[in-house]
């Protein structure tokens, strides 16, 4: 049912009091929506992360309580007039730009994890339904769903076979609504998968068969490309994320 919503999860999280390390966000192309809470400050608010081109430290706030929620890939925010890639690289305090300021109010008053997911829905989805959505939103959806759904084989050829737009048009009109280029979502995309592909089979060699497979060029374009937007190696990676030591670079 999230996914009609054009949400891909909810999660929650506390930040202990004590000051931690920030963690490194791997690039995606997705907006995150947190809410926060901390009731011994008497503090409450909610803030957009826009997605970013490449690996970064985020900061959050000790001593506070989290409830977020993941959009799909290439989806902007209802909530705001902001397009995805007026988000990108931006950290926006959600009552600056919210259309529906009582929902901060609404999400915070209960911090119950299902009661939180219940109105946020309740409130998001009638809006998602309702929305009144562009040619070229249209199109920038198309492209989103081809690219997530036609595995690692996917190029603008296809897309200007497919739609009768230039690449060119297809690639700005992208650009204009995501902050991305066609090909750059595609490689982070790419990359997600590769990142799931560890998650699933840590112990598999990391060599020139899974490259193909994942439509890297080589082992090395690989490599280079994962090390880009996740900042270490595939196998440094896995030796920091999964704890599995591999072969390989």
């Amino acid at each position: 049912m999230m996914s009609e919503f054009g949400i891909a999860l909810f999660y929650s999280f506390d930040i202990p009091a004590s000051c931690t390390p920030a963690p490194i966000v791997i690039t995606d192309a997705c907006i995150d929506l947190m809410f926060y809470r901390n009731d011994t400050a008497n503090d409450y608010g909610a803030e957009i992360i826009g997605p970013n081109a490449s690996p970064y430290s985020m900061e959050f706030r000790p001593g506070y309580s989290y409830f977020g929620i993941r959009f799909l890939s290439g989806q902007s925010l209802l909530l705001t007039d902001l397009r995805l890639s007026d988000t990108l690289g931006e950290r926006i305090p959600l009552a600056d730009v919210c259309l529906r300021n009582d929902i901060i109010e609404r999400v915070v008053s209960d911090w119950n994890f299902g009661a939180q997911i219940e109105k946020f829905v309740r409130v998001y989805g009638k809006m998602y339904e309702g929305r009144d959505v562009s040619g070229k939103q249209v199109l920038c959806d198309y492209i989103v769903g081809q690219i997530l759904g036609g595995g690692a084989c996917v190029c603008l050829n296809d897309f200007e076979r497919e739609t009768g737009y230039t690449r060119q048009y297809i690639n700005r009109v992208f650009q204009e609504q995501t902050g991305f280029s066609v090909m750059r979502f595609l490689k982070i995309i790419r990359t997600h998968r590769l990142i799931s592909k560890f998650a699933v089979a840590p112990d598999e060699k990391i060599g020139s068969q899974i490259a193909a497979e994942m439509g890297f060029s080589d082992q090395s374009h690989m490599i280079r490309e994962f090390k880009r937007y996740v900042g270490v190696t595939p196998s440094q990676f896995i030796r920091a994320e999964m704890g599995v030591w591999m072969d390989g670079s």
